[in-house]
Protein backbone atom coordinates (compact mmCIF):
# COMPACT_ATOMS: atom_id res chain seq x y z
CA UNK A 1 0.00 0.00 0.00
CA UNK A 2 0.88 3.73 -0.42
CA UNK A 3 1.32 5.64 2.63
CA UNK A 4 -2.16 7.19 3.57
CA UNK A 5 -2.10 11.03 3.97
CA UNK A 6 -4.41 11.80 7.03
CA UNK A 7 -6.29 15.24 7.12
CA UNK A 8 -8.19 16.94 5.29
CA UNK A 9 -8.81 16.02 1.71
CA UNK A 10 -10.09 19.14 0.73
CA UNK A 11 -8.53 22.90 1.35
CA UNK A 12 -10.27 26.39 0.58
CA UNK A 13 -7.63 27.73 0.48
CA UNK A 14 -7.79 30.32 3.43
CA UNK A 15 -5.52 30.86 6.69
CA UNK A 16 -8.42 31.04 9.49
CA UNK A 17 -8.24 34.45 11.88
CA UNK A 18 -7.26 32.31 14.97
CA UNK A 19 -7.61 35.65 17.24
CA UNK A 20 -11.44 35.91 16.88
CA UNK A 21 -12.81 34.90 20.34
CA UNK A 22 -16.88 34.71 19.11
CA UNK A 23 -18.47 31.56 18.29
CA UNK A 24 -19.99 33.64 15.15
CA UNK A 25 -18.85 32.36 12.18
CA UNK A 26 -14.70 31.64 11.40
CA UNK A 27 -12.98 34.88 10.26
CA UNK A 28 -10.55 34.87 7.37
CA UNK A 29 -7.43 35.99 8.24
CA UNK A 30 -5.95 35.32 4.30
CA UNK A 31 -6.43 33.42 1.15
CA UNK A 32 -4.32 31.66 -0.85
CA UNK A 33 -3.90 32.93 -4.32
CA UNK A 34 -5.30 30.83 -7.16
CA UNK A 35 -7.30 28.90 -4.71
CA UNK A 36 -10.71 27.91 -4.34
CA UNK A 37 -11.50 30.85 -1.80
CA UNK A 38 -9.66 33.23 -4.14
CA UNK A 39 -11.46 31.82 -7.45
CA UNK A 40 -14.56 31.99 -5.23
CA UNK A 41 -14.19 35.74 -4.45
CA UNK A 42 -12.93 35.67 -0.99
CA UNK A 43 -11.39 38.30 0.80
CA UNK A 44 -9.32 38.35 3.34
CA UNK A 45 -11.57 39.68 6.63
CA UNK A 46 -14.38 37.85 5.10
CA UNK A 47 -16.15 35.74 7.74
CA UNK A 48 -17.49 32.39 6.99
CA UNK A 49 -20.78 31.61 8.82
CA UNK A 50 -22.06 28.77 6.33
CA UNK A 51 -21.28 25.73 4.31
CA UNK A 52 -23.54 24.50 2.03
CA UNK A 53 -26.38 25.95 4.40
CA UNK A 54 -24.71 24.12 7.75
CA UNK A 55 -23.78 26.31 10.21
CA UNK A 56 -19.79 27.24 11.16
CA UNK A 57 -19.45 29.19 14.26
CA UNK A 58 -15.80 28.33 14.96
CA UNK A 59 -13.32 25.99 13.63
CA UNK A 60 -13.60 23.33 14.73
CA UNK A 61 -17.17 23.21 12.62
CA UNK A 62 -14.68 24.58 9.66
CA UNK A 63 -12.90 21.59 10.32
CA UNK A 64 -15.95 18.72 10.35
CA UNK A 65 -17.33 20.05 7.05
CA UNK A 66 -14.06 20.28 4.85
CA UNK A 67 -13.97 16.46 6.27
CA UNK A 68 -17.15 15.53 4.56
CA UNK A 69 -16.33 17.09 1.03
CA UNK A 70 -14.76 15.79 -1.82
CA UNK A 71 -12.31 17.50 -4.39
CA UNK A 72 -14.07 18.64 -7.84
CA UNK A 73 -17.34 19.15 -5.35
CA UNK A 74 -19.18 22.74 -5.65
CA UNK A 75 -20.25 23.90 -2.58
CA UNK A 76 -21.77 27.21 -1.47
CA UNK A 77 -20.38 29.76 1.41
CA UNK A 78 -22.01 31.62 3.47
CA UNK A 79 -19.67 34.62 4.27
CA UNK A 80 -20.38 38.30 6.04
CA UNK A 81 -18.15 40.64 4.33
CA UNK A 82 -18.78 44.68 5.60
CA UNK A 83 -22.29 43.29 7.68
CA UNK A 84 -23.80 42.09 4.91
CA UNK A 85 -24.53 38.53 3.94
CA UNK A 86 -23.06 36.90 0.64
CA UNK A 87 -23.30 33.40 -0.95
CA UNK A 88 -20.16 32.44 -2.59
CA UNK A 89 -19.86 29.49 -4.83
CA UNK A 90 -16.58 27.66 -4.47
CA UNK A 91 -15.02 24.54 -6.52
CA UNK A 92 -13.16 22.47 -4.35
Amino acid sequence: GGAGRRGLKVKLGIMPDFTATENDGLGVGGVTAGGPASKAGMLKGDKIVAINGMAITNIYDYMNRLKKLKPGETISVDIIRNGNKKVLVVVL
